[in-house]
């Protein structure tokens, strides 16, 4: 296990690890950085980890981040931190998320998290018989490079205001995602593509984020008679 916790976002930008076989993942919460350098790897295997503060940051190439390969269920969460991998190359630099028979991988971005998998070559999802989900909880951001989900979901918690970003993808590769029950809304894929996400192409940022819910005419006017009642009765 060879991992290097940092105390500054100073250092976290600064300093590289040295490589190593791997880089094991440790469960629990962590509220430091990680750097994971050329020639490591990340993996996490049954059990739960949850970044709390600052998160993993990629470097260099020819690395993978897995989280639970073979038998058995890891998840990852990001809450107030980041995966960086913006100075990876792009050569060999992957994430899978379960991967091998009996895997089950689960990554929440949590509110103030993101994920940044820019400098990613593959972002898989249920690879090799394994299964996968992508949580986008309140308002977390995902951005990455390229997208293959074989075997899982991504999935945007009810309520959530978050967004999620993949290179060269338009409306189209969006809303066919979500026919194939590859996205999906709180777990479920029923309605429309239109009834929970909307599509945005502002100035080449081509992504899309979902829509809270509007309650309905008269499900607004109740409210107003009931809040009217309450003040009414106030005064009595």
């Amino acid at each position: 296990m060879k991992y290097t916790p940092y105390t500054t976002l100073a250092a976290f930008a600064a300093t590289t690890l040295a490589a190593s076989a791997a880089n094991l993942a440790q469960g629990g919460n962590i509220d430091s950085a990680i750097h994971v350098d050329t020639g490591d790897y990340w993996q996490s295997v049954n059990m739960t980890t949850t970044f709390t503060d600052r998160g993993i940051k990629i470097l260099g190439a020819d690395q993978a981040t897995i989280i639970q390969q073979g038998p058995g269920t890891s998840t990852l969460a990001f809450t107030s931190s980041l995966f960086d991998s913006n100075e990876a190359s792009g050569n060999g630099t992957s994430f899978y998320i379960g991967d091998g028979a009996g895997a089950k991988g689960i990554v929440t971005i949590n509110s103030g998290g993101g994920f940044n998998g820019i400098g990613l070559t593959d972002f898989v999802i249920g690879s090799n018989g394994g299964t996968g989900t992508l949580n986008i909880n309140d308002d977390g951001m995902v951005y990455l490079n390229s997208l293959d989900i074989q075997n899982g979901t991504v999935n945007f918690v009810e309520n959530s205001t978050g967004s999620f970003w993949v290179g060269n993808w338009g409306d189209s590769d969006y809303q066919q995602c979500w026919s194939n029950g590859k996205l999906t809304y709180n777990g479920q894929n029923n309605g429309s593509f239109n009834d929970h996400f909307e599509f945005i192409d502002d100035h080449g940022g081509r992504y899309i984020r979902a829509v809270v819910p509007v309650p309905e005419p008269c499900t607004s006017t109740l409210f107003g008679i009931a809040g009217l009642a309450l003040l009414l009765r106030r005064h009595k």
